[in-house]
């Protein structure tokens, strides 16, 4: 985990290399001078030019202004109106997952989702989440275990969620992916152009609570689904999270998300595109794009999931991607309450949550 230090210095473009700020002094200060106590001391950078000295929170937004976007989300907390953290992107992809297992299958138009509803292809309890959140938590607990990304120790809880059901509400993983699967059996990811599910990309989310770089989402993802356009995928999709929940405003925040490449060049207008033309298949770009689309075309998490799982085919996955985006970025609080208090195995989902980047949000001692 990064230091609160760490944390002010990548808000305001801190240059390792140079050792220096871009506008600022090499240095800041915080001053308890405001009125409302509670609040705490707040801090100041001072201006190079002029001498000036800035509130950090202003500070940011001139960066944010100049089209610049502020690195990896890391603001305190003091500066946002609430906590950002993992449970909000887990819960708000557990919540989707389960909202979308009965409808899965079935096309677009075909049905209406207005809640959380037993039954479907796989007979399902009301509230049971899928593989989805299954291999989210099984990739979380490991984090809390290891305190990093270990794709060995990962690897070993994928493989106890297949065979022995850890990770389910029932002791019963049903609706495991071709992909998963077949990398799980032979030991490898699956690194085929045909072989580009959605299976890791469902999972990544809590990789945007932790210090994991690019290499290490790549390797997260690789371990089920190795080719370039899911590993891509997930390292996009971590970045969304980070950059939303920093602050940044949508488009900046996907601008500077998506990867290079051709296959990924659709992402920057997927939001702007009619819902006939958003695909919402099992194909990991589908699941992305629909996904953004789902968030960039709604204003609360309970519109974006809903949305997502009305898409038809994938719905769970849809929705679980969909949920945690919408999650992060609205938190735990704008999940409805009907919909958390029917969540099954919310005891295993807390079981398996660490703690992420809100260690850092907050004043230090």
């Amino acid at each position: 985990m990064i230091s609160f230090e760490q944390a002010v210095k990548m808000a305001l473009g801190y240059d390792p290399r140079m050792r220096k700020f871009a506008e600022y002094e090499n240095a800041f200060e915080f001053c308890a001078d405001c009125d409302d106590e509670a609040i705490g001391p707040q801090p100041y950078v001072i201006m190079k030019e002029t001498g000036e000295r800035v509130p950090f929170p202003d500070a940011v937004m001139r960066r944010r202004e100049r089209g610049e976007l502020v690195r990896e989300g890391d603001i305190p907390a003091s500066m946002r109106p609430a906590f950002f953290t993992l449970r909000d992107a887990v819960y708000g992809a557990a919540v989707g997952d389960a909202l979308g297992v009965p409808y899965e299958f079935q096309s677009r138009g075909s049905f209406e989702c207005t809640g959380m509803a037993s039954g479907g292809a796989h007979g399902q309890l009301a509230g049971t989440f899928s593989d989805d959140t299954s291999l989210m938590l099984a990739l979380c607990d490991s984090i809390r275990v290891r305190g990093r990304v270990d794709v060995r120790d990962m690897r070993r809880r994928f493989e106890s969620w297949l065979h022995e059901g850890a990770y389910t509400p029932d002791g019963n993983a049903f609706d495991v992916g071709n992909a998963t699967r077949t990398a799980l059996a032979e030991g490898r990811g699956c690194e085929g152009e045909r072989s580009n599910g959605n299976g890791s990309l469902m999972r990544i989310a809590p990789l945007a609570y932790t210090t994991a770089d690019d290499d290490e989402v790549r390797a997260a993802s690789a371990i089920t689904h190795a080719h370039r356009i899911s590993t891509e995928s997930c390292v996009c999709f971590v970045k969304l999270i980070r950059n939303l929940v920093g602050g940044n405003p949508f488009e900046l925040a996907l601008k500077y998300s998506i990867p290079e490449g051709e296959q990924f060049a659709f992402l920057a207008d997927v939001a702007s595109r009619p819902r006939e033309e958003v695909r919402s298949g099992g194909y990991v770009l589908d699941t992305l794009g629909a996904a953004i689309w789902c968030f960039a075309n709604t204003s609360s998490y309970a519109d974006c999931v809903l949305a997502a799982v009305n898409l038809g085919s994938d719905t769970d996955t849809t929705a679980c991607v969909a949920g945690a985006l919408a999650g992060a970025v609205y938190g735990y609080g704008a999940i409805p309450d009907e919909w958390l208090d029917a969540l099954r195995a919310k005891d295993i989902i807390e079981q398996c949550l660490f703690h992420g980047f809100e260690k850092v949000r907050s004043w230090p001692e």
